[in-house]
């Protein structure tokens, strides 16, 4: 009577044993109901440095063992119960930790099917290949601490960003073919840029300088490139025709193309400026009528009392009753006060003899 199994050659037969044998990762069968290791190839030396015979003297207490204590605790309330309920052909992926014989935590990702069934058709041995993810979860790990990281820097940076009282733009430097700066491109703005400049976040993102301010060229371009290109921050003051004001702008690159603007409105203080100035000013020419008015009054009454003092002087030479001579005195003493009182006038500093 013919045998109708298929049969496997010799070839085959080795043909397979060197393809388990030279598998970085680790293929076994392992029985669900006596939990213990029915086969293994040499991959899984080469993970975890066990000998397939070490393995195999572990017996029911393998998982126990080597599977990390949490990754235990998920295997047999989570991975076991999905033994009992999956189809043939199904397969379960699992991840979890077991120590080397190094004393070091491999992290491995089982992927398993159901390999043998009892006769009432219950799994009770599972077909199983195991891959080394060690590399790709640390490189996962670090990954993710570093976006985490970049996250809180991010949010540092946005709180500072959002509650800064100086306005700010952040802007990318637009080049033409030969490498010259033509214009720039606003990226981002903090809420407070609004109430200095009266332009909404949403409006001024995305916006080159010209369109969103309205210029045939964009304003303060050459020192913007220069900050750009070199890195060193610059601060200005500069009125603004097309807003009508002041502005303290200071102005530094975060990175080669790019540069930020804080600035403040100063316009007020501009004012108050020159207002100070106004008034300095016009003291000043007060001050100077007012001499020049004295000095031609000096000039005008000082031409009669000359007069009126010769006159006196005459007066006190002549033979005249007593009553002339009264009238002569006083008038003498009034005319020498007056001529005190001019010369010693207030004068412009540097002036007084």
């Amino acid at each position: 009577m013919a045998n109708d199994e298929p049969r496997i050659d010799a070839y085959e037969l080795k043909l397979f044993k060197f393809v388990m044998d030279n598998s970085p990762d680790s293929i076994y069968v392992y029985d669900i109901v006596e939990r213990k290791n029915i086969y293994s190839n040499e991959g899984i030396t080469k993970i975890l440095g066990y000998t397939v015979s070490e393995i195999q003297e572990m017996g029911e207490k393998l998982i126990q063992l080597l599977m990390h204590p949490d990754d235990f605790t998920s295997y047999l309330t989570q991975i076991l119960p999905r033994y009992q309920k999956a189809k043939d052909n199904e397969w379960i992926e699992h991840e979890y930790r077991m120590k080397s014989r190094t004393g070091y935590w491999q992290w491995l990702h089982s992927r398993e099917t159901i390999f043998k069934r009892t006769p009432e058709g219950d799994p009770c041995q599972i077909y199983g290949i195991i891959s080394d993810i060690t590399l790709q979860k640390t490189v996962n790990t670090k990954l993710q601490e570093a976006v985490k990281k970049a996250e809180e820097n991010e949010q540092k940076y946005r709180s500072l960003f959002a509650s800064m009282q100086e306005g700010v733009y952040l802007h990318e430097m637009l080049y033409d073919h030969a490498g010259h700066a033509i214009n720039y491109r606003i990226i981002d703005a903090n809420p407070i840029s609004e109430k200095y400049l009266n332009i909404k976040r949403e409006v001024a993102i995305g916006k080159i300088a010209t369109e969103l301010f309205g210029t045939s060229a964009a304003p303060f371009l050459e020192i913007y490139a220069q900050v750009a290109e070199t890195g060193i921050p610059v601060s200005f003051e500069q009125y603004f025709e097309p807003m009508d004001k002041h502005f303290f702008i200071s102005v530094f690159s975060p990175k080669k193309g790019q540069f930020a603007t804080a600035f403040i409105d100063i316009t007020k203080s501009k004012n108050y400026e020159n207002e100070l100035i106004q008034a300095k000013e016009m003291a000043e020419e007060s001050n100077r009528l007012k001499t020049e008015f004295l000095n031609n009054m000096s000039h005008e009454i000082r031409t009669p009392m000359n007069g009126i003092m010769g006159f006196a002087e005459l007066l006190d030479d002549s033979d005249v009753t007593p009553e002339p001579v009264s009238y002569r005195i006083a008038l003498s003493s009034c005319s020498t006060s007056s001529t005190i009182f001019w010369k010693y006038r207030p004068c412009p500093p540097g002036r007084l003899k």
